[in-house]
């Protein structure tokens, strides 16, 4: 299950209190993005780094977006290669959502300290209304045109 993936990390860091159920805002925050996170069909990996962070993956393996477990809240990334098929992300982000920052690298940041915070930016970044929430969908039929259909064996068609 992807809620467990940051204890990776280690004993102590703070991915590893936050597999363990920590019931903060924090963790809520950062349990609600996991679980969002599978129902968008991205794929949650920890960040092979020194930091305690969470990557999301397409299908196609590209790094759409990711978030660092800070120590009272979770900053979250629009990273470049979302920012490159949707262009308009970096400016709905700031119109729409609260605690938005661009960084150096042109990538966008925003602040979550509350599971409704969370829910804020899923609501946003997966609404119709931004697109983002096809990035994957479109994706998805890509590579389902290109395996097998599946056997049916539980007898319905």
């Amino acid at each position: 299950m992807v809620r467990s993936l940051v204890t990776l990390k280690g004993e102590g860091s703070q991915a590893g209190a936050l597999s363990e159920g920590g019931n903060t805002p924090r963790a809520a925050a950062h349990n609600y993005l996991l679980l969002v996170a599978e129902q968008m069909n991205l794929s949650a990996e920890p960040h092979s780094s020194a930091i305690s962070a969470v990557k999301l993956l397409d299908g196609r393996r590209r790094y759409l977006f990711s978030w660092i477990i800070n120590a009272h809240h979770l900053l979250f990334y629009i990273r470049k290669p979302a920012l490159k098929l949707m262009p308009s992300l970096s400016s709905g982000a700031l119109e729409h959502l609260r605690n938005v920052k661009i960084n150096p690298a042109g990538e966008v940041t925003i602040r979550i300290e509350t599971g409704a915070d969370a829910k804020a930016l899923t609501e946003w970044l997966f609404s119709p209304a931004t697109g983002s929430d096809r990035l994957n969908s479109e994706q998805q039929r890509a590579t389902d045109q290109t395996k097998q259909p599946a056997k049916i064996t539980d007898g319905r068609r």
